[in-house]
């Protein structure tokens, strides 16, 4: 992350104990935020490398973009020291913003279907907006412009939690229709196979899958999911996982962090559209899918995996239930809404679901669309 920012910051930036030190002056560095407090106009951070840690103060009406700031995150920063151990910061730099490069599209009009959260041997799960998912790929919805974009479907990309699992939270045995995790599998290929053959389908694990819950998740190992590829072709993959379609940079991610993300960022905290897509957003902003500490249960290793070394040009999320869009940089970041309606866990939370809300990517003009399958028949 100090590499990405190097160009901007340069060779004015100074350790933290250098800063540190001073009295006075003008100053640029690069810095995790280890400690960040809030008022209405005003956050008090502190700025943490490797050699030491200094306070800093940013006025969030001169820097709006400050708000976006957690903790954990890693910014380029320039300032005037205050006092010895505080300073100033005028300006901020996410590593996000630090380069630009133009988002790649498709040569051919092929689009791409986000989907996750099915859940399916769960007893909420909404298997009549699943069916008119399927009716709905195969060209039978009534709105002509998007019956045009469903004939142009070649891949469908699901973000996890394909089954419901079994033992994944106490009192799920109450909420399960299918009480085997095999034979929920089973019941995911009979409905997969209704998806028209000429669509390739792309599955990363979730927090749902019978695996270690912990990220990064290798691709789901496939005698787990015999059922599935008996007679179907489908591509198993990680989560995370960056992935080429049509030419299209994906990077596919569940997306644990976001809880974190919706609970951190200055003024979120509902598990809104406007959230999700502020809080993936801020994903692109500080290249990393989880950097707040605890967000997300991940194992200790020594390369980094939820840096986003590579700005995709989509980015998936799932998790939420939640259906929401935007663009940063030209890119699209999307979250599906799922096929589960809303569980006892979802009330206690807050989270109203968007059962059958589903972002379709059109892969050329790298427009998406969010599609209600609960009315689009």
């Amino acid at each position: 992350l100090r590499a990405m920012l190097a160009d901007t910051i340069g060779a004015e930036a100074l350790s933290i104990a250098d800063i540190a030190e001073r009295s006075s002056g003008d100053v640029a560095g690069v810095a995790m935020v280890s400690d960040r407090r809030l008022s209405s106009n005003r956050m008090l951070l502190t700025l943490e490398d490797t050699t030491g840690t200094t306070a800093a103060i940013i006025d969030t009406r001169r820097i709006p973009k400050a708000r976006e700031l957690v903790t954990d995150i890693v910014i380029g920063f320039r300032g005037k020291v205050l006092k010895q151990g505080l300073i100033a910061v005028n300006s901020i730099v996410y590593p996000g913003e630090a380069s630009y490069s133009k988002p790649n599209r498709s040569e051919e009009q092929v689009a791409a279907i986000l989907l996750g959260d099915f859940h399916i041997g769960s007893s909420y799960f909404h298997l009549k907006t699943y069916r008119k998912l399927v009716e709905w790929l195969k060209g039978r919805s009534y709105r002509p412009e998007e019956r045009r974009l469903s004939e142009i479907v070649k891949y469908m990309v699901i973000a996890g939690d394909l089954v419901d699992g079994i033992g994944v939270y106490p009192g799920q045995e109450g909420e399960i229709e299918i009480p085997d995790v095999y034979k929920q599998y089973e019941a995911a290929a009979e409905l997969l196979k209704e998806v028209p053959d000429y669509i390739d389908i792309v599955y990363s694990p979730g927090n749902h899958e019978p695996m270690l819950d912990i990220e990064p998740q290798p691709p789901i190992k496939r005698e787990r999911v015999k059922p599935l590829l008996e007679e179907l072709d489908i591509k198993l993959i990680p989560n995370p996982a960056y992935i080429k379609l049509s030419g299209v940079l994906f990077l596919v991610y569940h997306g644990r962090s976001l809880n974190g993300w919706i609970s951190s960022l200055f003024g979120a905290g509902k598990y809104t559209a406007s959230d999700i897509s502020r809080a993936m957003r801020a994903m692109l902003l500080a290249r990393h899918l989880a950097p707040i500490y605890g967000s997300a249960p991940i194992a200790p290793q020594e390369k980094d995996t939820h840096i986003i070394e590579l700005m995709p040009d989509v980015l998936q999320c799932g998790h939420t239930h939640v259906a929401a869009t935007t663009k940063y940089q030209g890119r699209v970041l999307a979250c599906t809404g799922g096929f589960q309606k809303k569980t006892p866990y979802m009330e206690a939370m807050g989270i109203h679901p968007t059962p059958g809300l589903i972002p379709v990517v059109q892969l050329d003009t790298l427009e998406v669309r969010v599609v209600d399958m609960n009315s689009a028949l």
